[in-house]
């Protein structure tokens, strides 16, 4: 048995290997390296004709404010709310004294790389979701670069990110942590103290001010947030100070600009990260410059809209409005609706200039010549030099050709610059999916039955095969010989790190080939000649957790992917109600043949009960993508204040459930247990009472939940220190009385249900309140699949297949689905009051995979109370099935995501969905190996060696 835990935990290894291999090899980008730009790329001569570019390159304005609002949705500027919310804002966008642009962001809408893309004028990767928590310091050119050599001083204060993208190149600044979203107040008033003073200083060119209150509470509350209209009008009032500033230097002729703008949108549910309208649309407002272009006529509605602007132009328009070089990474283009009333040869000239920064990259692409973008720029300047050559003053009509021409030519560099911005590493990412596919194939084949060793001539031959494939891929490549530099990140996937991977990989996949027997797939045995009623089953899981896997290569089903974990799960069920009603009925055959008699009613009713929960639950989050914008249960208890009520009783029944399950997993005279789920479940109350999600207790003093969470913890301790005080009393007393008493039995129980407790608890407190209800009622749940389907040698298969099921419908019943918006940040900051990067991580993660590790502990309850054998054969089992059934769908995915590379949504969708399917398994896998070494290890202490 210990060499069966070696095998599995080695295929573990490989496969999150293998897993951080597709990874590396996916997610680099090639950015657009160089020298910085100097004042000499400014183009002198057009199309063969001189030009005096000290005259038509130089500053338009002297001042500018940069007010960054984080997660300003389009609908807090326009519409019924900005007419309540930002009233400042709304009378000077009527009156015509500011200019409204709708800004459209790409993904992924998350702040770090959005910050980087407005100020360097390069795409942000999608990488960056995963450097977002790091902010590695900008060591391309950059709009902040330039400004600073020429000598220009730039103030800051806000969000730390700048400070950390940007080393050294503020004047003055102040930061303040973005990650910290509990703050509502305090990070935007350390902003607002600085501005009277600033806007009174004179020494500076550029003041920038990033505001983060907006983005906290839409992740605490999102958009409907009480808090949120109060915090809007604190910024229009903000607008208004600064605004005022804006007009006296501008009557004064120190030509000023504002400009309001956000980094990203916010989802209806409060989180950002993903490709919604209402996350990737947001307001662009400037004061103090004039709109030259009227808005533009919308041929579908009929309706005049706001000009737009993509995020990545802004790095090209702020260098042109200070007269500084465009940086050289830039793939911008510069919006003229930002730049006021130029004349036709400056607007002219700024194109041209914009053009020729562009078209240094673009000859960098192979046969660029024949590009329709080249093309453009060709014509483009050739119209150029023939109005320069001309004595005669020129129809608009021809200038606005030659305008359009220009704004073509760099909107087609842009778009093909953007598609070969990606440098995916094929040959890492088919190594790493071969590798998936063997230890695939290594754990389906793989049997409860001890194997010797494997002789070497095998492991040899296997090694053979796969350094031959590797060779077949590319004999040049490998060991991979190519360093990385992605966007001040040095070396993230360097020759040394992957070779080092890829070859332990390999080795270890090869040795676990090697110690196959036979190439039968034994997971799921089917004889198709002699098909029992047991055997349906063996049909059902293989099929449906194949048809899911293939289901994963269709974008629409990657987003509503609850929709088929939804239809498995009522299938089952029904299946389990028809198998009952056979068997309550002889004279219809059962599906499924119980091995203790026959059902209960209450089973059969309690398949019933379950079947109508589940109708409830789909209802309490809306998730995916195409109905997630509808109003759900948990909307309509956090909107309404007279639902307050409601939410209380219902996050009161939930805790009280909790601690009524507790009480009956404990023995009767365990009192000290009952003690300390009560309090728990006072300290969980009381946490979320004083975020004001629920009714306060009255006369409970002012809190902000730090001491709440911190005596919540102390329990946890408590509770761990009772669990080995009775562990290790149960030992003492085997080894005094030498005799089989259970008393291993009665550890291992108390061990399972101190992790399912613990587990519970820790959920509970990060859960919002409506949610807490999913732990008492997944809990039931599982008792009632444990009773339907009795776990026992010969179905534990089929349960632990089952409960994955029910971990996965779950997951989706929380709100969780594909796009990195749904992801509860909040739940990171429980009791927390500074920034701790790894404990925030630690609890986002439990937060989100609370359903899927629940399940799993579940079931290990569940064994440990059924199993009166040696527990690690039974753990082995049941730890083979649960992480083949999370490898299956990951090595099918990989498979498709290498694909569907190209694919339109492949950033948007696909990616996404590859990091949650990574992280996915890492927990479950590590969740896995940590409680099988558990219970591996209590079997050895208790038999004194292993079986």
């Amino acid at each position: 048995m210990f060499l069966k835990y070696c095998k599995l935990f080695c295929a573990t290894v490989v496969a999150l290997i293998a897993i951080n291999l597709f990874l590396l090899g996916f997610f680099p980008v090639k950015i657009f390296s160089g020298d910085i730009a100097t004042m000499n790329d400014v183009p002198d001569a057009i199309d063969g004709i001189r030009v005096n570019k000290e005259e038509l390159y130089k500053p338009i304005v002297k001042k500018v404010v940069i007010m960054v609002i984080d997660a300003l949705r389009w609908d807090f500027v326009t519409g019924p709310i900005g007419e309540v919310a930002m009233p400042t804002v709304d009378k000077l966008l009527k009156n015509d004294l500011a200019c409204l642009q709708e800004s459209t962001v790409n993904i992924p809408t998350v702040t770090m790389p959005k910050i980087r893309e407005m100020m360097t004028g390069m795409m942000s990767s999608f990488v960056d979701v995963i450097l977002n928590l790091g902010g590695q310091a900008v060591t391309s050119d950059s709009f902040i670069l330039q400004a600073k050599y020429h000598n220009h001083k730039l103030v800051f204060y806000g969000d730390d990110t700048w400070i950390k993208l940007f080393p050294d190149s503020f004047h003055r600044s102040d930061g303040t942590t973005s990650f910290f979203v509990n703050d509502f107040t305090e990070v935007d008033n350390n902003v607002t103290r600085h501005i009277y003073r600033e806007l009174h200083n004179d020494d500076w060119s550029v003041l920038i001010l990033h505001y983060l209150g907006v983005d906290h509470i839409g992740h605490i509350g999102g958009p409907r947030h009480s808090k949120m209209i109060p915090k809007l009008r604190e910024m229009d009032s903000i607008i208004g100070t600064i605004k005022e500033q804006i007009f006296d230097w501008n009557a004064k002729g120190i030509s000023s600009l504002l400009l309001i703008c956000a980094d990203h949108g916010m989802k209806d549910s409060g989180g950002h990260g993903g490709a919604t309208l209402e996350e990737t649309r947001v307001p662009l407002v400037t004061v103090g410059i004039g709109c030259p272009q009227e808005k533009l006529l919308n041929p579908k509605t009929g309706v005049r809209e706001p000009p737009q602007i993509a995020q990545v132009d802004f790095a090209a328009t702020l260098s042109v409005l200070l007269g500084v070089p465009i940086p050289s990474t830039n793939l911008g283009r510069i919006s003229l609706n930002l730049l006021g009333n130029l004349s036709t040869s400056r607007q002219l000239f700024l194109l041209n200039y914009n053009s020729k920064q562009l078209l240094r990259h673009f000859e960098t692409l192979p046969e660029y010549k024949s590009q329709y973008g080249y093309i453009k720029y060709i014509e483009a300047e050739r119209l150029h030099g023939s109005w320069l050559r001309s004595s005669q003053e020129w129809p608009e009509e021809d200038v606005s050709k030659t305008r359009q021409a220009y704004l073509s030519a760099l909107k087609a560099m842009r778009e093909t610059l953007a598609s070969d911005i990606i440098d995916y590493d094929l040959h890492t990412i088919i190594l790493a999916s071969i590798v998936l596919c063997k230890i695939l194939y290594v754990l389906l084949n793989e049997t409860e039955d001890s194997e010797p060793l494997p002789k070497g001539s095998r492991i040899i031959y296997t090694l053979v095969i796969d350094l031959s494939i590797c060779w077949i891929i590319d004999q040049r490549k490998f060991p991979f010989n190519k360093e990385r530099e992605d966007f001040g990140v040095k070396k993230i996937g360097s020759s040394g790190l992957l070779t080092i991977m890829a070859l332990v990989a390999i080795f270890l996949s090869s040795w676990l080939f090697a110690t196959i027997k036979h190439a039968i797939i034994s997971l799921w045995t089917i004889d198709a000649k002699r098909m029992s009623k047991f055997e349906f089953w063996q049909w059902l899981f293989p099929l449906a957790s194949l048809g899911h896997a293939l289901s994963l290569s269709s974008s629409s089903f990657v987003e509503e992917e609850h929709q088929t974990w939804y239809f498995f799960w009522t299938t089952l069920l029904v299946t389990l109600l028809i198998n009952n009603i056979g068997v309550l009925f002889p004279r219809r055959r059962p599906i499924f043949e119980q091995e203790s008699g026959n059902p209960k009613l209450k089973e059969t009713a309690g398949l019933v009960t379950v079947l109508l929960v589940h109708r409830f639950l789909r209802n309490l989050n809306s998730t995916g993508n195409k109905f997630a914008n509808l109003p759900d249960i948990a909307d309509w208890l956090q909107e309404h204040e007279e639902t307050h009520f409601t939410m209380t009783i219902l996050l009161l029944a939930a805790l009280l459930s909790l601690v009524w399950i507790g009480s009956m997993c404990r023995p009767k005279r365990d009192r000290q247990s009952l003690f300390l789920h009560i309090a728990l479940a006072i300290c969980i109350y009381l946490r979320h009472a004083v975020d004001e999600t629920v009714t306060r207790i009255p006369f409970y003093p002012f809190s902000r939940g730090i001491y709440e969470v911190r005596a919540f913890w102390l329990l946890l301790v408590v509770s761990c220190l009772k669990l080995t005080w009775n562990v290790t009393t149960l030992f003492i007393h085997k080894r005094r009385t030498a005799r089989n008493d259970g008393s291993e039995n009665k550890s291992a129980l108390l061990i399972s249900t101190f992790m399912l407790e613990t587990w519970v608890a820790v959920s509970a407190m990060l859960h919002r309140p409506h949610n807490v209800c999913l732990l008492p009622i997944q809990i039931i749940v599982s008792s009632v699949m444990k009773n339907t389907v009795k776990p026992s040698d010969r179905r534990n298969t089929i349960i632990a297949q089952i409960f994955v099921w029910l971990g996965n419908v779950f997951y989706f019943y929380q709100g969780n689905s594909n796009s990195l918006a749904t992801i509860d940040i909040a739940a990171g900051y429980v009791g927390l009051e500074s920034y701790r990067p790894v404990f925030i991580a630690a609890l986002i993660t439990i937060n989100t995979y609370s359903a899927p590790v629940l399940a799993y502990l579940t079931l290990i309850h569940w064994v440990t109370q059924e199993t009166s054998k040696v527990l690690s054969r039974t753990m082995w089992t049941i730890a083979r099935n649960l992480i083949v059934c999370r490898l299956l769908p990951t090595a099918v995915y990989t498979i498709v995501v290498v694909i569907q590379r190209h694919h339109l949504f492949v950033w948007s969708v696909f990616s996404p969905k590859l990091l949650y399917e990574a992280m996915h398994c890492a927990v479950i896998y590590l969740t896995v190996l940590t409680v099988s070494t558990i219970f591996l290890f209590h079997d050895y202490v208790v038999n004194k060696k292993l079986k």
